[in-house]
């Protein structure tokens, strides 16, 4: 009885094993190669780079299969082509609204801002989707991928070569791109140099909860008087809050800590 009793649960724990592989196997679609749950243009262009041998992150032996569109075993500019026919959002698009606008390059500078304050900080899906150039790093490159791909959509110029489905910052769209900072700051010599100018700007749009025009200590103890408030029920604080630094729908301790850790690292100089 004992031997039968094993045997019968070491059946059962195979076929949940089975089951619970068969599940997160198909709980991804053909083509949804990032596995955001959707497919989109960041599917076709990762694939796309992927084909041209420079994607720089690995793709998994899952996010192969995901990515073999026609089956025939191999991953090829074939089968980025038929995810971009089958992409519901293009590159680019962020907050899937069904187009990329500039809405979605501030969204992907804010991110890069607060994950250069705290790098375990996760966005989910939509981190996922702001890695324009498929290099497992938010930056500048993906913000001023966004912008540039929506000004030349825009005016009707073609965002990426012919059978590709991947954004490519070249020289002069890099020159172009940094000429409006430029003319504000003649420091400006790389995208680089623009990133530091925002990210001085982030800390004083997101992080000045007093309004004197910079981040201090003060700063973080407004963002714990209103969490202390709310705890206490005082009032409940609005899902939109300002004091809400990281958008997750709460004020709290790890909203101060950011303010912190960015006033620390701007007296630093690492802004």
């Amino acid at each position: 009885m004992k031997k039968l009793v094993s045997i019968l649960t070491a059946a059962t724990m195979i076929s949940g094993m089975a089951m619970t592989a068969f599940a997160d196997e198909a709980s991804f679609v053909k083509g949804d190669v990032d596995k955001d749950g959707i497919i989109t243009g960041h599917d076709a262009a990762m694939v796309s780079m992927y084909a041209d041998g420079i994607l720089s992150i690995g793709l998994t032996e899952e996010q192969l299969s995901l990515a073999d569109m026609n089956g025939d075993g191999t991953v090829d500019a074939a089968d980025a082509a038929l995810i971009a026919e089958n992409q519901e959002y293009v590159l680019g698009d962020i907050d899937l609204v069904d187009m990329r606008r500039i809405t979605d390059a501030s969204h992907i500078i804010h991110m890069t801002f607060l994950k250069r304050i705290d790098p375990e900080i996760d966005f989910g899906e939509e981190e996922i989707r702001a890695d324009i150039d498929c290099n497992g790093v938010l930056d500048i490159y993906d913000y001023m991928g966004v912008v540039t791909m929506y000004g030349e959509t825009f005016v009707g110029l073609q965002c990426f070569e012919e059978g590709k489905y991947y954004f490519v910052m070249t020289p002069e769209r890099e020159q172009l791109a940094m000429s409006g900072y430029k003319e504000r700051n003649p420091e400006v010599e790389t995208l680089k140099d623009c990133e530091k100018i925002m990210f001085r700007k982030a800390i004083i749009e997101n992080m000045d909860m007093d309004g004197d025009g910079a981040v201090t200590c003060s700063d973080a103890t407004a963002v714990l008087k209103t969490y202390a408030e709310s705890a206490a029920g005082i009032y409940k604080a609005a899902d939109d809050q300002k004091e809400d630094i990281n958008g997750d729908g709460k004020v709290d301790i790890d909203d101060a800590t950011l303010i912190l850790k960015a006033y620390a690292m701007n007296a630093a100089g690492l802004f």
